[in-house]
């Protein structure tokens, strides 16, 4: 209790110390001239105004970004060739550069008729505003100009607060300090909300009329702009009659600003507003645009994918993509005991991807069977088996015999039930004979075969047995397709990409994918596979494609036609192609069907000007002739003169290709 009292006196002695000093300090003062009075005030109040203006405009928005600007919580989806192919949240799916002039009247005389007096703010037509109001008793006319609504809808929130509107203002300054008035309401136009789910004048013309804003008529024009004051409650969707009754106000307010005569404005009063409701979507492209949706969280931070305003440049083909859906769907439901499929297709040189569907319907099934399904790939497998044994030495004109045996517990059969005795390994491979690839698979061993699947970016789990030389481990068929993309690019391996480059709404890059590829097998290796699985398709279980083009790939069915696979390429298109069922069920057909899917599929997008496959760089003229020989492109006597063996014209995995093999 003493301390705390002798506490309380040293603070009572402080606080008497400090007034005396306050009272000397003052009495050294000057008297206050009151000249000086109204200096200071003014003094005080330009600070203070200062200090308010530069809090109010910190962090405000660059303007000049206005062209790549994006609202927060949208998120669009681009094509390669600039289509947009999704779109969310509150970004218009397609901005017109050019709008027509009856548009942007009906604008300016509903909206904000001192347009082109003012400098971003209107006092008289807020005053005005103000005024109607009060007669007739509610919210009729809205202060903000043109430009402040801009500045709303692209850079603040829609807070109902005097540090917002003044926000607002100072904004509306800077761009018509940076635009032109024309600039300014074709952004306005653009941005704008008309109900519905249409952002920008261009959706909502598609929208109501399913016409391009350029054709809008004058009467349409005006009931499209007397939507924007309240889009929830004018959109014809909601109510057609206050549709109609806000089409015809904007009509006379143009006829008072002289945009049209008021014998015009009457008749067109008069007449019914034809609609032709338009739900524009994208399921052609929903397989992909949520297979890109899927990848975001691992591109960029989650909050920054949380706050939108985001434009993701993909790798899309459109014309590949509707061309994919299409005949995936229509071949589908033309075969029996099949009920779905998927199909992807990609560039092999810098692995983007092209088209990927993901099943015959994704408004009946949103599942990914392109991506998100694994399954047996068959005898589709088989490449990585023989790829590793071309590494190893074997000759593809080696010589094995296609009879029955026994490994363990396990007996391989070949589809057909037969045995064709001695056979060389590139004929097996043409004509897919089971036998053959396991007894290869178990001469090489298991654990080579699976570095090799890995190396070419096989990443699923692969069981080491014997049934692996026939595909029985499972695979996902975007990896599967990437995969025979390392052969078709001579031996590069370039990972699947979906997305080029994500930007903010500022246009800053948030994310751009790598391009650099890696080499995993030897370019003479690859282009002797390549070979090989040419002579699959020209002579072997891949003529159902019934290509007219070069191309090489492989089928693939597993027991009783429970997966049909079919993976083949072009030296610019790499496309592979899995028939099923959801459940299981054995469809009781061959890979054949999944050949006739690839086959109407790459005629349409490759077409007969496909280039040949190109040789690689120093191919050695012995090795040229020993794979073409083994599969019946050379006589044997164009070889008398050979004599190096097949191995040292290969230089095995993991030697430097600079170096001697021997």
């Amino acid at each position: 209790m003493k301390a705390l009292d002798s506490h309380w006196r040293w603070l009572r002695h402080k606080q008497v110390h400090i007034k005396l000093q306050l009272y000397r300090w003052q009495k050294k003062l000057p008297p206050l001239d009151r000249r000086y009075v109204p200096l200071i005030f003014l003094g005080g109040l330009v600070l203070t105004t200062t200090g308010f203006y530069l809090y109010l405009a910190w962090g405000l928005p660059d303007v000049r970004q206005i062209q790549k600007l994006q609202p927060d919580g949208s998120l669009r989806m681009i094509a390669r060739d600039g289509t947009l192919i999704y779109s969310e949240g509150t970004a218009p799916r397609q901005i017109v550069s050019k709008l027509p002039t009856i548009l942007k009247q009906a604008a300016v005389a509903s909206e904000d008729r001192r347009f082109y007096k003012h400098n971003g703010t209107d006092l008289w037509g807020i005053s005005r505003a103000f005024v109607s109001n009060l007669r007739q008793g509610e919210l009729a006319e809205g202060g903000s100009t043109i430009t402040q609504q801009l500045a709303r809808v692209l850079f603040l929130n829609q807070d109902k607060t005097i540090g917002r509107k003044l926000q607002e203002i100072l904004l509306a300054f800077k761009l018509e300090g940076t635009y032109t008035k024309d600039e300014i309401l074709t952004f306005y136009l653009n941005y704008c909300y008309f109900g519905g789910g249409a952002y920008g004048v261009a959706d909502a013309s598609r929208l109501y009329f399913n016409k391009s804003v350029g054709k809008l008529t004058p009467a349409e024009a005006a009931l499209l702009i007397g939507v924007l004051p309240a889009p929830s409650v004018y959109s014809p969707l909601k109510n057609r009659d206050l549709a109609r009754k806000r089409r015809d106000i904007v009509l006379e307010r143009m006829a008072r600003e002289g945009v049209i005569n008021a014998a015009t404005a009457t008749t067109l009063r008069q007449q019914t507003p034809r609609y032709r409701f338009q739900s524009t979507d994208f399921k052609t492209h929903a397989y992909f645009s949520s297979y890109v949706t899927s990848l975001l969280p691992s591109l960029i931070d989650p909050e920054r994918l949380a706050q939108g305003g985001l434009v993701i440049e993909t790798t899309l083909d459109p014309k590949a993509q509707g061309l994919a859906q299409r005949t995936l769907t229509r071949q589908v439901r033309s075969f029996k005991g099949v009920k779905q499929g998927a199909l992807v297709s990609l560039d092999p040189a810098n692995g983007e991807i092209r088209a990927l569907v993901g099943g015959v319907n994704y408004a009946q099934s949103q599942f990914n069977r392109a991506t998100q399904a694994k399954r047996q790939p068959g005898s589709a497998f088989k490449p990585f088996v023989y790829l590793t044994g071309i590494e190893q030495g074997y000759l593809p004109d080696r010589v094995y015999v296609d009879r029955p045996f026994y490994v363990g517990n396990y007996t391989p059969q070949n589809a057909d039930g037969e045995y064709w005795g001695e056979i060389s390994l590139a004929e097996a491979l043409a004509q897919s004979r089971n036998t053959v690839a396991v007894q290869l698979l178990m001469d090489l061993g298991t654990t080579q075969v699976i570095e090799t699947a890995r190396r070419l970016g096989i990443s699923t789990p692969l069981r080491p047995e014997p049934s692996l030389a026939l595909g029985a481990s499972e695979v996902h068929l975007l990896e599967l397709t990437s995969a025979y993309g390392v052969l078709a690019n001579q031996g590069i391996r370039v990972v699947p990409q979906a997305v080029r480059k994500i930007r903010d709404r500022q246009g800053q890059i948030l994310y751009q994918s790598p391009t650099a590829g890696k080499q995993v097998v030897h370019p003479e290796t690859a282009w002797a596979m390549t070979e090989l699985l040419r002579y699959a398709v020209t002579e072997g279980t891949g003529q159902a494609t019934e290509v007219d083009f070069p191309a090489a790939g492989k089928t693939g069915t597993t027991d009783r036609g429970r997966d049909l696979v079919f993976v083949g390429y072009t030296p610019k298109l790499v496309t592979g192609v899995w028939l099923g069922n959801d459940d299981d069920v054995p469809t009781q057909q061959s890979s054949r069907l999944a050949a006739q899917v690839w086959g109407a599929y790459m005629r349409q997008v490759v077409g007969k000007s496909s280039p040949d496959f190109a040789e690689p760089p120093g191919l050695r003229p012995e090795i040229r002739a020993l794979v073409r020989a083994s599969t019946g492109y050379v006589t044997e006597s164009e070889l008398e003169e050979e004599s190096m063996p097949w191995y040292e014209g290969i230089v095995p995995w993991g030697a430097d290709p600079d170096e001697d093999p021997d």
